[in-house]
């Protein structure tokens, strides 16, 4: 199952300091260093009333725009200056070429007074289980490397795990950001155009195989042909398939094999 958990701030979005972050199939690093257990704790009660709803009523309370908020990690600015101190430790500890754009990244979605937030979406990690006691697992055993001072996870080359899906905005923000990019696009143009390359080799090799090998493989068929017909050479039923589609069919491969040959 593909998750894509989400990043943005409570402003609305029509704001100019509105920005939308994207997640693969797990927090990006970023992300956990945002939020502590005391922000778990907190929306645990909301997924477990939603637990608890029957079919029927999940379905009505999830058409309304008020389910948004039942699944949103809060993080209120006091939580995001204490949050983000500890972030900044671990990671010029465990991933110090990462630190400048980390320092970007949170400058970049700081909330500005006591009124903004920084949310984080975890509606389909929930979904996938529909347990209110397995999700604050998964989000307790996400921020646990960062408790304790361990790797966070053995991706740590993949934009994606680190800061999730592009953003513009933040590209346009951060020159760091964009460098980086504008670095892995280039990388991936050029992984492609090397597999383009290695693509096209093996077709050649293939096609000139076939061409070298199809006298011999004309040869063969036209024998099999052949002998298939002297199998059935007495048998007055299938007269017609020996007459009219295998005799045929031999010479011409013979034939063919005759002027590839020559």
């Amino acid at each position: 199952m593909s998750y894509r958990p989400l990043l943005y701030p409570n402003r609305n979005i029509s704001s100019e300091r509105y920005f939308e972050f994207e997640g693969g199939a797990t927090l990006p690093l970023f992300w956990s260093t945002l939020f502590n257990e005391e922000v778990i704790n907190k929306l645990k009660p909301k997924l477990e009333y939603v637990e608890k709803l029957s079919e029927g009523e999940y379905e009505i309370f999830n058409a309304s725009d008020e389910s948004i908020s039942y699944f949103e990690l809060e993080i209120g600015i006091e939580n995001f200056r204490r949050n983000t101190e500890k972030g900044i430790d671990y990671i010029s500890r465990l991933y110090p070429d990462y630190l400048p754009l980390y320092k970007d990244f949170i400058e970049f979605i700081a909330p500005e007074n006591k009124d903004d937030f920084i949310l984080i979406n975890i509606f389909d990690f929930f979904q996938d289980t529909d347990n209110a006691d397995d999700t604050s697992k998964f989000l307790l055993d996400t921020i646990q490397p960062i408790q304790q001072n361990d790797l966070y996870c053995e991706y740590n080359e993949n934009l994606i795990f680190i800061v999730g899906y592009y953003e513009e905005r933040f590209a346009s923000y951060s020159k760091i950001y964009n460098d980086w990019i504008m670095r892995v696009e280039k990388q991936w143009e050029e992984e492609q155009h090397i597999w383009e390359k290695k693509e096209r080799t093996m077709k050649y090799k293939i096609l000139n195989f076939i061409q070298k090998q199809l006298p011999l493989i004309t040869t063969i068929l036209a024998g099999a042909s052949l002998a298939f017909f002297f199998i059935l050479a007495g048998k007055e039923k299938i007269y017609e398939v020996k007459t009219f589609i295998l005799l045929p069919l031999s010479l011409c491969m013979l034939y063919i094999s005759y002027k590839i040959t020559k």
